[in-house]
């Protein structure tokens, strides 16, 4: 979702974009104007911040220049976005996606779906598949009667036998209602079971007994996973999660001839950067102003969003999708979770404030993706974001 919203916004900058330049002819601050292209930035910045009050157009040549000076030149960036990207303009990048990812309808996020028809469909494919699961993993589905154990343990008696097979189905019935997949259930089963044979040690005697729940367990946990995909992971890490790494995955591998040539940011650049974002904010109450002001926001946000998110992958690494996938470092965009936020959140509240119609359309999407950022991230939270993305790496990489 956030990716879709992205790539609106920056192609929405790229809308009556003409200028290139500082025109003198704006105004009678013709050095500011004239060491503005000439990328003397520092000069205007010192220049402008020593004044006492400034117009807004001042303000607007003083964020203009600390963009610049935190690593942003937004007007060289708009013929770079404008570019020929596989022989197609950047605003047909969702008709080059159809030609260059035959397999995008099927890695479309978790909106429109019809979940009840999708669910019938999965309940006949599980049908024809669950001999061949249980045949895999070497499963057990009959029960083991009281007769069985008593074969091996004389002392092996009705009442020991329906009290446990009582307990192990409720905890089986519990667990399945507990987010969780297969092995952390079994986990939970396993130190459950372990404090009953606490309890009473005869219960070691119906060893077969928890195997045979162990397996049910299994099945049932990998059968829940399978109809309800949209269910999995959410509990640690958010809706469909893996479909929407896969879909941002194949997003940012179309990208990467844009990414390379977008500059990698310092902290300190990035902190210049916002108080050219607030800068810009300044003068959009001035009608001259507005409109370019807004693009500039929307580049700012957009390319300082995207010189953390590059860090993320060795992009002169990747030969294909699968380079991109093993080599994503999710810890860069843990350790960098407030700036993200906080260009999310001010990108969006910045074009709502504005009376702006261009983002309208995203409205409900941007204000989901707000309602889903923490103010913060715990160290857990973090933690538990890398395991699961190298995990996730770990099952399909090696």
């Amino acid at each position: 979702m956030l990716s879709k919203i992205l790539t609106s916004v920056l192609v929405l900058t790229l809308i009556g974009c003409d200028s290139k330049e500082y025109k003198k002819s704006d105004n009678a601050n013709v050095d500011i104007v004239q060491e503005l292209n000439q990328g003397e930035s520092e000069t205007v910045i010192n220049k402008l911040t020593s004044k006492n009050s400034l117009s807004s157009r001042e303000r607007y040549y003083l964020a203009s220049a600390q963009s610049t000076s935190g690593g942003i030149d937004v007007y060289s960036l708009y013929p770079l976005l404008e570019m020929q990207l596989f022989r197609k303009n950047a605003l047909e990048w969702s008709e080059i996606s159809k030609e260059k990812n035959p397999y995008l309808k099927f890695m479309k996020s978790q909106e429109n779906i019809d979940y009840e028809k999708r669910k019938k469909k999965r309940e006949e494919k599980w049908k024809n598949y669950l001999p061949k699961i249980i045949k895999k993993n070497d499963l057990m589905t009959e029960k083991p009667t009281l007769d069985h154990f008593q074969k091996y343990n004389s002392q092996a008696n009705l009442e020991e036998y329906a009290e446990l097979d009582q307990k192990l189905q409720q905890l089986v019935a519990q667990l399945l209602k507990e987010p969780g997949d297969k092995d952390s259930r079994r986990d939970d089963l396993y130190e459950a079971v372990d404090k009953l044979i606490e309890e009473n040690n005869n219960i070691m005697s119906y060893y077969d007994l928890t195997s045979y729940y162990q397996d049910q367990l299994e099945i049932e946990s990998r059968k829940q996973a399978y109809l309800n995909p949209e269910q999995q992971g959410f509990a640690k890490f958010g809706k469909g999660w893996e479909m929407i790494f896969m879909n941002i995955l194949w997003n940012t591998y179309e990208a990467i001839p844009i990414m390379k040539q977008l500059p990698s940011l310092s902290n300190q650049q990035q902190t210049t950067i916002t108080s050219a974002l607030e800068n810009y904010k300044k003068v959009l109450n001035d009608e001259e102003f507005k409109e370019v002001a807004l693009k500039n926001i929307a580049i700012l946000s957009g390319v300082s969003l995207l010189s953390v998110y590059k860090e993320s992958f060795d992009l002169d690494d990747i030969e294909s999708i699968e380079d991109l996938m093993c080599g994503f470092e999710p810890a860069v965009l843990t350790d960098n979770y407030s700036l993200i936020r906080e260009r999310i959140i001010f990108l969006s509240d910045t074009y709502a404030s504005s009376g702006s119609t261009d983002l309208d359309r995203y409205k409900e999407e941007f204000e989901k993706v707000k309602a889903e950022l923490p103010e913060s991230l715990t160290p857990e939270e973090k933690a538990r974001y890398v395991e699961d993305i190298e995990n996730f790496k770990i099952g399909r990489c090696f």
